[in-house]
């Protein structure tokens, strides 16, 4: 059954499999008279359902299975009002046994989404008897689940992976479900199936030893249609009501074959007679779309004839003229699990890499605190490297004089593993210096001078109490009548923006706009949010802000671009000034890790080294004016390399010679260029080590070692093999004497472990005499014993952390000692 609709002066499409009569009144929906009065409040002037409510809440609310697909499937009132008017009937549910249990149960694809229908239902529930909903959404600590319960709860709300996790604690948890919602399912069927097809069987079987004669529903509405609804349908509903008022997803739903046909703008008309030669043997119905009449009168062809009928098809005709539409249509033929011609997978990236909207947007936030953008087609921002914003400016290198450890002071926390803040020099900071002298300057009343005209991207000054801040106007709205207006600002030493009034900003002296801008953002590595979620639990973020927001910390640079750097640990400190020591008190990935709502993410700075290889190797001028990198050998010598291990995705790329360019790191060492290690013909493996008291461990990364060589001397051992076909040499030169008879290697599948017995016990500072770009530090292995772990006083002593820690920094602030060789 198919239905067009008429609502004011557009049509709507309409996919009906059975007929509905719409309610597109709101005095005559089937909703209970409370809610249509908590309607009206809510939404003030609301006029009645939309196109696809009127169709979607007749059939919920006679308590039948839906499948909804529309433009507006992602929207929870499809359901949430016809719902709340079943569970207000309680007679239909006197046969629920007396268990703890929800009646309804919503599955959304996102805590964010779960909150979103959650507050919805706390809103609608004014209008119903005694509405108990209930938001769960637990982490992966195993005593999370244990703690949950759901007593006096009509309906809950949760996520697939959540409720798999209740689940596994309380099998009985669904014995009362009579609705099911499944909340944006196309989004629930391609990332969670699994766990989606697990809750449907629990519920099938939950269903099937109910007592009495109970209402059982099934409500799936989503956007877009997914190969999985199919069997949902099949296996798990009864007779459903279909509804699907978006053409593209109708067309997928009823199989009709989908046909790219490249050609020429001048050869079209030709393309497409011959595409509709019919013969009397085969005669078809032609739908044909155009954009003039004239087209239309061109290829007007007669048909005639009763016609048998047939698999229905719809053809493109891709000429040069439609090439912008390509992407499009390559995602609508991937979506629909049609063929595609290579004429479209050539096409397609010649017109993303021209559209220059989305290359002048900001680069993906997600990218850059994960790795990666699991919805790059619908994301609005970049998601590839533009030099002329990414590296417009960059953090100077005097900032970062010693990349295994930068002293950092977070002042704004955009998330819980993304803040903006300082790099505190260790000698004399220069912010501290100058806001002294500005505070000292803006105390005296005669230099408070209002600014009349303000400018887009001027410094000013603003007091907020007795502190002055250097801040940036970013944005300046229409002045009002009062030539006052509130302007947009930056606080461009600390990155957080807010709105104030132009009348408070006050004149900068040129002495007080010399420093460059202190904040930079900063990146915490190696850890996401658990159940492929795309954004941080806000109950996350509320502890790590409470925790670090002012706070200073000490933490390594792995990776920099612009004036954004990732960091790989961060580390929470306390110092001693007295004993000129610092201690470690907490690591902001371990500590995120332990709310049960994080969990790592191992592929993360391998996936930013790869985004930043895109940018081209510059030469000697453009890389000093785009890369601000040092011109004496000591400083490039401290930049970390782009083949540092801790960033890089693969061990065998170490044998190219391409530099990866943003700011530090895009410059390699020139002492590594000329170690020993650069003068074999083999590449050079990736190596982590780490200690005892008695002995060194080096892990060499490589993959199934043939081959292999392992020579020791006394104060050098020396490691080749191949692996694919490559050769692979480490010649290592170390810092301190071992017992060569004594030392070993063993090949593994992916390592080969190389244990070396230290010829005097006791702790080594370094492992090798010349830094080697390819050697760091496994800060998972470190061992000390109990006295030491709280820190470890004396000046150039290294504090290690017990095994498994990332605690790992120098615990006397005047050591100078290398931490990664």
């Amino acid at each position: 059954f198919q239905s067009f609709q008429n609502v004011g002066n557009e049509k709507n499409f309409v996919f009906l499999s059975k007929k509905i009569e719409p309610s597109s009144v709101l005095e005559t929906a089937p909703l209970s008279d409370g809610l249509k009065k908590v309607e009206e409040l809510a939404w003030n002037k609301f006029s009645g359902p939309t196109f696809t409510e009127s169709y979607c809440w007749p059939p919920v609310a006679l308590g039948c299975d839906v499948v909804a697909i529309s433009h507006q499937g992602n929207d929870p009132l499809l359901y949430i009002p016809p719902i709340l008017t079943l569970l207000q009937l309680k007679s239909d549910y006197q046969a629920l046994p007396n268990r703890s249990g929800p009646q309804a149960l919503i599955l959304c694809p996102g805590w964010k989404k779960a909150q979103l229908v959650f507050d919805l239902l706390k809103t609608y529930r004014k209008g119903c008897r005694s509405l108990h909903p209930m938001l769960i959404i637990l982490g992966e600590k195993k005593e999370a689940a244990s703690q949950v319960e759901i007593r006096g709860c009509e309906v809950v709300v949760t996520t697939p992976c959540n409720l798999v996790r209740l689940l596994e604690h309380n099998t009985g948890l669904l014995c009362r479900l009579c609705h099911l919602v499944l909340d944006e399912m196309e989004v629930l069927l391609s990332d969670t199936a699994e766990q989606v097809f697990t809750i449907l069987d629990c519920y099938r079987k939950a269903t099937a030893q109910a007592q009495g004669n109970l209402p059982h529903q099934i409500i799936a509405v989503g956007t877009q249609w997914n190969k999985h609804i199919t069997p949902l349908i099949k296996e798990f509903m009864h007779d459903p009501h279909i509804v699907i008022t978006v053409i593209e997803e109708a067309a997928i739903f009823g199989n009709v074959q989908q046909v790219v046909q490249p050609c020429m703008n001048s050869n079209r008309t030709a393309e497409l007679l011959r595409i509709l030669d019919f013969t009397q043997r085969n005669l078809e119905k032609v739908l044909v779309f155009t954009d003039s009449i004239t087209e239309v009168e061109m290829i007007h062809k007669d048909s005639a004839g009763d016609q048998e009928h047939m698999k229905a098809k719809s053809v493109i005709l891709l000429t040069e003229s439609s090439s912008c539409h390509a992407p499009g249509i390559l995602h609508y033929l991937k979506h629909a699990g049609a063929e595609i011609p290579e004429e479209l997978y050539d096409l397609t990236p010649r017109v993303l890499e021209s559209e220059e909207d989305k290359f002048s947007r900001p680069l993906c936030a997600c990218l850059k605190a994960f790795g990666i953008c699991r919805n790059r087609t619908e994301c609005p921002d970049r998601h590839q490297i533009n030099s002329s914003i990414d590296m417009a400016q960059n953090v100077a290198d005097e900032m970062i004089e010693t990349p295994e450890r930068v002293t950092i002071l977070p002042l704004f926390i955009v998330h819980a593993t993304n803040y903006f803040g300082r790099i505190v020099k260790k000698q004399k900071d220069p912010y501290t210096v100058l806001a002294k002298e500005m505070n000292d300057y803006f105390k005296v009343p005669g230099h408070r001078i209002s600014v009349n005209n303000v400018e887009k991207s001027v410094f000013y000054g603003l007091c907020e109490g007795a502190i002055c801040h250097r801040v940036q106007v970013v944005e300046t709205p229409a002045k009002d009548e009062e030539n006052v207006c509130k302007v947009t600002i930056k606080y461009i030493d600390e990155g957080r923006t807010s709105q104030v009034n132009s009348d408070q900003l006050l004149h900068l002296p040129a002495k007080f706009q010399s420093l460059p801008p202190q904040a930079v953002e900063i990146v915490v590595c190696r850890v996401k949010p658990i159940d492929n979620e795309v954004e941080w639990n806000p109950k996350v973020t509320d502890h790590i802000n409470h925790k670090i927001k002012g706070k200073l910390h000490h933490a390594k640079v792995v990776h920099t671009l612009g004036r954004t750097v990732w960091v790989d640990p961060m580390v929470g400190v306390t110092h001693l000034a007295t004993m000129k020591m610092w201690i470690n008190e907490y690591n902001i990935r371990s500590e995120i890790l332990s709310t049960g709502l994080g969990t790592d993410n191992p592929e993360h700075i391998g996936e930013i080294q790869k985004l930043c290889r895109q940018i081209p190797v510059l030469d000697h001028a453009e890389r000093l004016e785009h890369l601000s990198t040092k011109e004496d050998t000591a400083g490039l010598e401290e930049a970390p390399s782009p083949q540092d291990p801790s960033i890089q995705e693969n061990p065998a790329e170490s044998c190219n010679s391409s530099v990866t360019p943003p700011s530090n790191v895009a410059v390699q060492t020139k002492e590594a260029e000329n170690s020993t290690v650069h003068q074999q013909k083999g590449c050079h493996p990736q190596i982590k080590w780490y200690q005892d008291n008695a002995s060194v461990t080096l892990k060499v990364q490589i993959l199934r070692a043939a081959d292999s060589k392992c020579e020791f001397s006394r104060e050098k051992v020396a490691f080749s093999a191949y692996s694919e076909g490559k050769l692979y040499v480490a010649d290592l030169e170390l810092y301190q004497s071992v017992i060569a008879e004594q030392s070993t290697c063993v090949i593994k599948n992916t390592e080969a472990v190389i244990l070396l017995v230290k010829e005097k016990k006791g702790a080594w500072c370094k492992l090798l005499k010349n830094k080697n770009v390819h050697v760091s530090l496994d800060f998972e292995h470190w061992e000390e014993s109990e006295d030491e772990r709280s820190f470890t006083v004396g000046s150039g002593k290294l504090s290690y952390p017990p095994a498994g820690s990332e605690d790992w920094f120098e615990s006397s602030e005047d050591s100078d000692t290398e931490s990664d060789e």
